[in-house]
């Protein structure tokens, strides 16, 4: 699942009224370097909500890096981490994104935003882990890097 793709979900458990922007717990999280579109990424950036997604990037960074480090401490062959810390490492820190959206003419001018908005936007999957509404703490989980949004009947 892509952090653009999380951009757009949320929780439609019955009686939430709060169901975005879901938290995410990553454990497993791939980095697929790919070029970077400035156009694309004009397109998309407009659309989105942005604190939602620094708050994700955010999230997804800090939790695959908690998961690698815990997986690389256990020893454990069956650990089904596969996130290397090399990959996040890749990642600029979320403290260098910037704070505002940027306008249309940054995100065009400057290859250093464009480089670390398009890293979180489309070069980051998260593979497995769980997405978590705030209001109700329901949890959804993330497989082959698909999100189970599917409510049991007593949520509808």
């Amino acid at each position: 699942m892509r952090l653009l793709t999380h951009n757009f979900l949320q929780s439609n458990v019955k009686g939430t009224t709060k169901g975005y922007p879901l938290r995410i717990e990553a454990k497993e999280v791939v980095i697929e370097d790919s070029p970077v579109d400035a156009e694309l990424l004009v397109k998309m950036i407009s659309r989105m909500k942005y604190d939602a997604l620094v708050q994700a990037y955010d999230q997804v960074i800090t939790t695959a890096a908690a998961a690698t480090a815990a997986a690389d401490t256990a020893k454990n062959d069956g650990d089904s981490s596969k996130t290397s810390a090399e990959q996040i490492k890749q990642l600029a820190p979320a403290a260098s994104m910037p704070k505002e959206p940027p306008t249309q003419e940054t995100l065009q001018n400057d290859a250093t935003i464009q480089k670390i908005l398009y890293d979180a936007l489309f070069n980051v999957h998260v593979i497995t882990g769980q997405l978590i509404c705030p209001d109700t703490g329901r949890k959804f989980p993330i497989k082959q890097g698909i999100p189970n949004m599917i409510l049991h009947e007593d949520e509808l």
